[in-house]
């Protein structure tokens, strides 16, 4: 007897402009989701920050999302898959989704760094100004200081375990 259970909470967020790094970039080799292999990397990454299971985690690390007008990144250290970012174009706007550092590895401006490119790539590609995207709690803050304001709020639910 299987129930819905809360999840999380989300936040609406968007900006037209981000405002500058509070911090120099970190050193990432910044490589955009081309093939399998990376899109397995994204995957994995989100799985791990997320607590995800496999079977989300098989959904996005196929080639079927990845197509010409996504931008998706993957940040490597010392060739070792750390952080991730996405950007997609929903209705005239860069969606930015499935961001996430590895856990033992936040607060070194990771995330931050490849969704910056992420923007940046698909702005120019897009030439959509409008950037929005759903932040957990974790995260609010962090977009906050790039320049995103909230909007609405919504809790997520899912299948009880």
């Amino acid at each position: 007897d299987e129930g819905l259970a809360y999840v999380m909470n989300l936040t609406g967020m968007a900006t037209n402009r981000m405002l500058p790094p509070r911090r120099p970039a970190p050193a990432l080799e910044l490589r955009r989701i081309t093939n399998v292999a990376t899109a397995t990397d994204l995957a994995l990454i989100n799985g791990h920050a997320y607590g995800m299971g496999q079977e989300i985690v098989h959904c996005i690390c196929n080639m079927d999302l990845w197509r010409d007008d996504s931008f998706g990144y993957v940040g490597y250290v010392d060739g070792k898959a750390v952080t991730a970012a996405a950007a997609f174009p929903v209705a005239g706007t860069v969606y930015i989704a499935l961001v996430a550092t590895l856990p033992d590895l936040h607060g070194r401006g990771y995330a931050e760094a490849v969704m910056r490119h992420a923007v940046e790539q698909a702005q120019a590609a897009m030439g959509y100004e409008r950037i929005v995207l759903h932040a957990s709690d974790m995260g609010r803050p962090v977009y906050a200081a790039m320049g995103f304001e909230g909007t609405t709020r919504v809790a997520i639910i899912g299948p009880q375990h």
